[in-house]
């Protein structure tokens, strides 16, 4: 089992065997020009729900479009259904679950693997918006201006968009 024995190693140098870890099984995501990645989504509430947007795909690497990543995907824009629908359910599991707290922006990060298999990796309930910014000037306005919208209408203002 060299695995194992190659992560106790790892934690010992570093110092990290004194403490409780969950360890994830290694996923093996899609790749794009040699390196895995993930997509990084914004969730954002209106009146009617969660809306989306693909902010960036990234592993440690640079941002980039969700179109540009999945270029070489057979049917790419079918791809993006399961994806949107797997955030959205997350969304509404998380407004179910914490009803007396307003989360209007979650950052999700999702992975899919070399199979096709939707991961869900994590959310965060303060995401920064930095990979719009470097994509899509215009989204990157957009996204910051919808809090803004969304919080004024449920104090009862009318907000024209």
């Amino acid at each position: 089992m060299g695995g194992i024995n190659q992560l106790i190693s790892f934690m010992k140098e570093r110092n990290l065997d004194s403490g409780r870890f969950i360890v994830q099984k290694w996923i093996q995501f899609k790749t794009y020009k040699g390196n895995s990645f993930d997509m990084r989504f914004h969730m954002q509430k209106n009146d009617k729900g969660w809306v989306w947007r693909v902010t960036n795909l990234a592993k440690g690497g640079k941002p980039l479009p969700f179109e540009t990543v999945m270029e070489s995907e057979p049917d790419t824009g079918k791809l993006k259904v399961p994806l949107i629908a797997v955030c959205k359910a997350i969304g509404e599991a998380i407004d179910q679950a914490y009803p007396d707290d307003c989360f209007a922006d979650i950052r999700m990060d999702i992975g899919i693997d070399s199979e096709g298999k939707v991961w869900f990796i994590e959310a965060d309930c303060r995401p920064l918006f930095k990979g719009f910014k470097k994509i899509f000037l215009s989204s990157y306005q957009d996204i910051c201006q919808r809090l803004i919208y969304y919080s004024t209408s449920k104090q009862g203002f009318i907000v024209a968009s």
